[in-house]
């Protein structure tokens, strides 16, 4: 489960390119959360004493630092464990579940310059799930058809949807995103602890691709 922490920071790059850091409208409240800096508790403590965070059992929400987007955040789930097993759960249907393979625009583009196949011969265009138009075609017994030998043969261009499994990217509006998983991946559980930079880099990674994806489809 996911709980939030509502600090309403925003992080943008201005006509120099340094980076800054505003919460509310207060020189002040930057300062403070300097004096805090790599104390987790402090700053939270801090947050919530001007009235920027409720209580919460989460650490804090992540803000987009490296990306030059204005206000966006994400939320990410505390004290998940995941290490991927090779089970390929993730690579299509099972008993209890049909899987949509969703992919964008501009993943189909990546995935027939690495293959040298036309996209129509591993996708097929949907509606109603945009950004994504395609969904990956399966097998007879409802697999990626990009599933070999239990292993992905694409998988240096695999799409981002499978990039996250068992993590899922929810849009909660207003610039902000959180990230839920699922417990059918046997992998949940296993491994170490995830931190922040292991979501991070997912969210980073979505960004990227979703400009990518933009320029094209103009």
């Amino acid at each position: 489960m996911i709980y939030a922490v509502k600090a309403e920071v925003k992080i943008w790059l201005n006509k120099t390119r340094k980076r800054k850091l505003q919460v509310g409208n207060s020189t002040d409240n930057l300062e403070g959360l300097r004096r805090c800096r790599g104390n987790r508790e402090k700053r939270l403590n801090f947050l919530k004493s001007i009235g920027k965070v409720k209580n919460s059992p989460l650490s804090f929400v992540c803000f987009v630092r490296q990306s030059g987007e204005i206000g966006l955040s994400f939320e990410y789930p505390k004290h998940v464990r995941f290490r991927c097993v090779r089970c390929a759960t993730c690579c299509g249907d099972t008993k209890d579940k049909i899987r949509l393979i969703l992919l964008l625009k501009i993943e189909a583009d990546h995935i027939s310059k690495s293959t040298s196949m036309d996209s129509g011969k591993f996708a097929e265009k949907i509606k109603g799930f945009e950004p994504y138009i395609y969904q990956m075609r399966k097998t007879e017994d409802g697999k990626c058809v990009f599933l070999k030998d239990n292993s992905c043969s694409i998988y240096h261009v695999r799409p981002l949807i499978c990039r996250f499994y068992p993590f899922q990217l929810k849009n909660l509006g207003n610039n902000r995103y959180a990230f839920a998983y699922t417990d059918e991946c046997q992998g949940i559980g296993k491994g170490s602890k995830l931190k922040r930079n292991f979501f991070e880099r997912f969210f980073s990674k979505f960004i990227g691709l979703m400009r990518e994806n933009v320029r094209a489809e103009s």
